[in-house]
């Protein structure tokens, strides 16, 4: 379910809601109580809105979603309370955080380690110490409120606007830095892990005055995607799938279909460095005569590519047993080290059959991965800072991999620099994705103005 939100409203009903709540333990268990016992009722509606709302209280309810497993000897209520599992399993992965916090006058700092302890992934600064010396001070209440409401108030509360914050020469996630509620001061849409901002409407109108004159008319959308920062972006595509565009006239905006140029479909390809925290997003919209002033309702998908797990790949360097022409094959991916030390490694990846579609996957898994040289601690002393580069074979049947290593530094700069020469390191640590999921995600932006 997508949620359009502004600033002023975020904070009128938060302010209602907290004013207005029992005690969280007790009313929590009554709810869930209350649910458990409607998943027996003889009404669709009233199942329907229990398996929801149980879903809805996350990993909080699924002690007593698994007892009822085990323990009702009704096939039905089995049933639902197992899908119930299975859905907040999956949200845990790719769907929306559901974060329950009561912190009242705590620094910054504080609140923005719980939130990340809850989203479970790093909320980055940047600076890397924004937060050491900060006087500011937050008060949250929420209860299993999706991530993005509680970043929205957070930020706007703390005085950050979030951003994308690089590492080691490339994006290592989500993160804030010194601003304000610009960032969020636009028509916003909340829809499991994603906030969907949108930024602009263009609409040119173009007349061509070599005989004979004709005008033509562009009309465009642009829109920033942010993630939380549990997902680890691979790929998304640049353009939205549009399902339903209309004006308060009800004409649709939507661009009719064009035999020479596939209209309206997602369009993948738009790969970063490092992990993707927010990208932006568009789509030609449509201009018929008697159009009216404002689009009434946007409805729209957008898709991107995460990953789900990762496997490591672990080398000696030149000289240790296995290193040079050392193979490994890791979630069938065969490869071949043809060169390894301090400075670089080389290695080859085959692609045994793979379907074209499946190749690219290949391709992108490996554009995405991160490799460093680790001492004899298991300490990294050198990073590859551009990731990993592959070519393709001339015969289109194998990667070759060239991977780059520099000393490893400290977040700001030479200051605080390890001292560990890249020379002792011991093996290269190899970090790839090995499976991977394309998420469709579907918003409604309602009310937006026609240039």
């Amino acid at each position: 379910m997508s949620v359009v939100l502004t600033i002023s409203r975020i904070f009128t009903v938060m302010l209602f809601v907290v004013a207005t709540m029992p005690p969280r333990s007790a009313r929590a268990a009554d709810n869930v109580d209350q649910w458990i016992a409607d998943l027996t009722s003889d009404e669709w509606r009233v199942r329907q809105r229990a398996l929801e709302k149980l879903v809805g209280q996350g990993e909080d309810a699924i002690p007593r979603l698994a007892k009822l497993v085990e323990s009702s000897n009704d096939g039905e209520v089995r049933t639902r309370a197992s899908a119930a599992i299975s859905q907040i399993e999956e949200n845990r992965k790719v769907g929306a955080s559901l974060i329950t916090m009561k912190l009242d006058n705590v620094p910054v700092a504080q609140a923005l380690a719980e939130l990340s302890r809850q989203a479970r992934a790093p909320i980055l600064t940047e600076p890397a110490n924004l937060l050491e010396k900060s006087t500011r001070r937050v008060s949250l209440n929420f209860d299993h409120r999706p991530f993005w409401d509680v970043m929205l108030q957070l930020s706007a509360q703390a005085g950050l606007e979030v951003t994308g914050v690089t590492r080691r020469n490339r994006e290592a996630g989500l993160g804030v830095t010194p601003g304000g509620v610009e960032w969020s001061d636009k028509p916003i849409v909340l829809s499991g892990p994603l906030l969907i901002r949108a930024d602009r409407l263009v609409r040119v109108s173009t007349t061509h005055l070599k005989p004979p004159v004709e005008t033509s008319e562009e009309f465009n959308i642009s829109l920033t995607v942010f993630a939380e920062p549990k997902l680890k972006v691979l790929d998304t595509s640049s353009t939205l799938k549009l399902d339903e565009v209309v004006d308060e006239r009800g004409n649709s905006l939507i661009p009719p279909a064009d035999a020479n140029v596939p209209a309206n479909v997602n369009v993948f390809g738009n790969q970063r460095e490092g992990y993707t925290s927010h990208w932006d997003v568009g789509a030609a919209l449509h201009h018929p005569k008697g159009t009216g002033q404002r689009i009434a309702r946007f409805r729209a998908t957008t898709s991107l590519q995460v990953r789900t797990r990762a496997a490591v790949v672990e080398v000696p360097l030149a000289g240790g047993v296995g290193g040079k022409n050392a193979s490994r094959t890791i979630d069938g991916l065969r490869m071949k080290v043809k060169s390894i030390d301090a400075g670089h490694c080389d290695l080859s990846i085959d692609r045994d059959g793979r379907t074209d579609p499946e190749w690219y996957t290949v391709r992108m898994q490996v554009a995405m991965s991160e490799a460093d040289l680790v001492d004899d601690k298991g300490q990294a002393v050198a990073h590859s800072p551009n990731g990993a580069d592959a070519d393709e074979s001339p015969d289109n049947q194998r990667l070759d991999v060239h991977m780059r290593f520099v000393r490893e530094v400290g977040e700001d700069g030479n200051k605080g620099a390890r001292k560990t020469a890249a020379s002792e390191a011991v093996k290269m640590r190899w970090e790839i994705p090995v499976e991977t999921r394309e998420l469709t995600v579907p918003f409604e932006l309602r009310d937006l103005p026609i240039p």
